[in-house]
């Protein structure tokens, strides 16, 4: 655990007392038990920065934080990881993680690259916002207007100007059984990539998508789920471009497991699986304020669900360290801590 963090324990919270030393917090909750609508017991740790995305790469899980650098999970603990540039430490906003355990990152709008064992600069492109890499020889990035595929050490450009005509594109997702299809959504226009072939997904007037997340079914269909903001999804069958986008009932979507789909409501999880929805609280300081915030999700191999977000209730001390290469709190300014919380998920229950 790194010197700015402090681990939680949270369980059933409304029926919680709060016991804090130094810099352990556990919350000891009355009546704990194993229902699935309610979750198991979550570890919590809290950090000085801002965390913005979460991946398992090869078998370690790492987060990035925005004026941090990275946080490697591994024999279960954290350790900070600097991302240097010219002596400078960078912080990274997105990450990508490869099947052969490599990964990718974006941090001041640049591509970044893990080889396993070191981070590297990559320079030669600017103004990244979204990447993805769908196998171990396809990567694919995306600029508020461009499109760029990573191909044997070249970044080469798709032209997606007559499909896009105006807007800004906000999002990318692809899938590891079909490498070479990619799918942008952005401001009302959303597009699907075939290599070289661009075609435009009907357009949602008046939305603008930040968020994008899907799953290929094995008839080779793509079920599509995107987000304005946070609390409006939109789903769509990638059977036909011509299908038009249906709204549904759920928060941003974070992830899929099996058939279900998991969202959260601030801090309460949602897992949908048709008609059914299941809730998890355990994450609730107290259930009648909102004080937390969830913003990614994910289940590594070995079973863990771990979250990341924000706690409102936190605030992070005077003095926080800034650099140039991203939008940071101004430095000596209080901000909301961050969290990452985890814990044992049964692939045999609804929770």
């Amino acid at each position: 655990m790194p010197d700015n963090a402090e681990r939680v324990t949270v369980c059933q919270p409304w029926a919680a007392t709060l016991l804090k030393t130094g810099l352990l917090i556990s919350v000891l909750a009355a009546g704990c038990t194993d229902r699935p609508t309610l979750g198991a017991q979550w570890e919590v740790e809290y950090f000085d920065t801002i965390l913005t995305d979460i991946a398992e790469i090869g078998t370690d899980v790492w987060i990035t934080g925005r004026c941090s650098g990275l946080f490697r999970h591994a024999d279960d603990h954290f350790s900070q990881v600097p991302v240097m540039v010219t002596g400078v430490a960078v912080g990274l906003s997105q990450l990508a993680a490869c099947p052969n355990g490599t990964a990718w990152g974006i941090g001041g709008g640049q591509p970044f690259h893990f080889d396993g064992s070191h981070w590297t600069n990559l320079d030669n492109l600017h103004g990244l916002q979204s990447i993805r890499c769908t196998d171990d020889e396809h990567v694919w990035a995306a600029t508020s207007r461009t499109i760029v595929t990573y191909d044997r050490g070249i970044w080469r450009y798709v032209w997606i100007a007559d499909a896009l005509e105006w807007g800004r594109l906000r999002a990318l997702w692809g899938s590891r059984a079909s490498p070479n299809r990619i799918w942008a959504v952005g401001d009302e226009r959303s597009l699907r990539i075939d290599g070289e072939h661009v075609e435009r997904i009907e357009p949602l007037k008046g939305r603008f998508l930040s968020h994008v997340l899907g799953r290929e079914h094995p008839d080779h269909t793509t079920e599509l789920y995107a987000s304005a903001g946070n609390h409006e999804v939109w789903r769509r069958s990638e059977s036909d471009t011509k299908e038009a986008w249906t709204q549904v009932t759920a928060q941003r979507p974070l992830l899929f497991v099996n058939d279900g789909i998991w969202s959260a409501d601030g801090a309460m999880l949602q897992r949908r699986e048709g008609e059914q929805v299941f809730r998890d609280e355990g994450l609730l300081v107290n259930p009648q304020r909102w004080n937390r915030r969830v913003d990614a999700l994910l289940l590594d191999q070995e079973g863990w669900l771990w979250a990341i977000g924000s706690d409102r209730d936190a605030k992070a001390p005077l003095g926080v360290e800034c650099n140039a290469w991203e939008t940071c709190p101004p430095c000596g300014a209080e901000f909301h801590r961050s969290f990452v919380a985890r814990r044992r998920y049964n692939l045999g229950q609804p929770f």
